[in-house]
This record gives C-alpha cells, sequence and structure tokens, in this order.
C-alpha cells in the first residue's frame, strides 16, 4: 500500500508533523521523510546508509525531488550539501529543477538551480 495515497489518516498524521520512523516504514522511505519535512529523520537515515542519498522511488523520484515537491527548504539543503544530485532523472525524465520551478518556492528554485550549474560545472571540468 502506499504510504501517501492508501492511508489518509497516516498521510494527515504526518503533515500534522508526526515522525516518520525507519521502523514504521523501512529503510527505503526516505522519500516520504523527505517530502513531508522530517529532517532529523532525513539526516539519521543518510547517517546509517549513505547509499540512500540518490536512492530512487518506484517513480524514479530521489529523495531530494521529494522534499522539492514538499517545499521542505531544510531537507533540499541537507540532501545538497551532502551531495544529492540534483540532475538524476525520474522515470517522466523529471528531475530536481523541473520540479523547482513547477513548485512556488522561489529559494527552493535557487538552490536547486545553483546546485544544477555547479554539478554541470563539475562535469566540464572533469572532461578537460
Amino acid at each position: 500500500m502506499n504510504l501517501l495515497t492508501g492511508n489518509r489518516s497516516v498521510t494527515v498524521m504526518l503533515l500534522a508533523g508526526a515522525l516518520l520512523t525507519m521502523t514504521a516504514c523501512g529503510s527505503n522511505h526516505i522519500w516520504q521523510a523527505a517530502e513531508f519535512g522530517q529532517y532529523n529523520e532525513v539526516q539519521r537515515m543518510l547517517d546509517e546508509k549513505p547509499e540512500l542519498l540518490n536512492a530512487q522511488d518506484s517513480a524514479g523520484w530521489t529523495p531530494l525531488i521529494h522534499a522539492v515537491h514538499g517545499q521542505k527548504e531544510r531537507v533540499v539543503q541537507l540532501l545538497l550539501d551532502r551531495g544529492a544530485d540534483p540532475t538524476i532523472k525520474a522515470g517522466s525524465n523529471w528531475d530536481a529543477w523541473h520540479e523547482a520551478r513547477a513548485g512556488d518556492k522561489s529559494v527552493i528554485k535557487k538552490m536547486i538551480k545553483e546546485a544544477v550549474e555547479k554539478h554541470e560545472a563539475g562535469k566540464g571540468s572533469k572532461g578537460n
């Protein structure tokens, strides 16, 4: 069952700020923690399993795309500080920059735009 669409009570509790824990959802549910702004939980998950940083869910969304979608600035910054790749494409060819432009948080748009530019500049310098 999809946590976000399959259980309205859980979704309401998360929106109200309930803590999403690894024991409740399993280790790969960093995506929901990121989308709902569970900063401490995302941080803990990444400390325990750094490979989750750019992990993609069944739709190809990364924790960064989820955090941008949820407009959770603090989690977006955490993920970028940890080295999240803003250019990873989801199954629909959608990335964090597409998601940032679809939202209405100019701070997040700026954060993602700068991260993409930095990522692209790094790729260019590797080729020289």
